[in-house]
């Protein structure tokens, strides 16, 4: 008898460690605060990498005299298009009256990994976060490029006010 009360109490006792043990253990990934965005190294780089091929565009649109309104115009209607991935890129250097497609592959690369390991550690970037880490980072990293009370100053549009500019049209196109 105390032989088959020890064999139930050991089956029992495998019986109850197997099923916690098969159990679907979920791991609970950490999502960092938001508001470290602006010391995140992947997220330093995307800043300056985006603000890069920004103020990359901008250069190409003054230097071939490109009017706003238009430039704007064309590139909605190529989003509406529906054309292939190759069809785009040509289109897009006949917009630009320059072959800007090299640079555009290489920043959606950059844009690709970086974004990738940024919202797996912080999560949906909301806006106006986005954009305050953004401007954090240009204030830090480029003082010395921009002379903050020139109202002459001009990049891509933005003058005197060229960080929170800035740092809202990089927000926009990481969005």
């Amino acid at each position: 008898m105390k032989n088959n009360i020890f064999t139930l109490l050991i089956t029992a006792l495998l019986v109850a460690l197997l099923i916690t043990g098969c159990e679907k253990q979920e791991s609970k990934i950490e999502i960092k605060d938001q508001s470290f965005l602006n010391e995140d190294k992947n997220f330093i780089a995307l800043v300056l990498e985006t603000n890069e091929f920004l103020n990359f565009l901008a250069t190409n649109i003054k230097a071939k005299n490109l009017v706003q309104s238009d430039f704007i115009k064309k590139i909605e209607t190529l989003k509406s298009d529906h054309l292939t991935y190759e069809s785009q890129l040509i289109q897009i250097d006949l917009i630009f009256k320059a072959p800007v497609t090299g640079r555009l592959k290489q920043h959606m690369i950059i844009y690709k990994n970086n974004m990738a390991q940024i919202i797996k550690e912080y999560g949906y970037l909301e806006n106006t976060i986005l954009a305050k880490e953004i401007d954090e980072i240009l204030v830090k990293i480029l003082p010395n490029q921009i002379d903050n009370d020139s109202k002459s100053f001009s990049i891509a549009g933005c003058s005197w006010k060229y960080f929170g500019c800035s740092a809202a049209s990089t927000a926009a196109a990481m969005l």
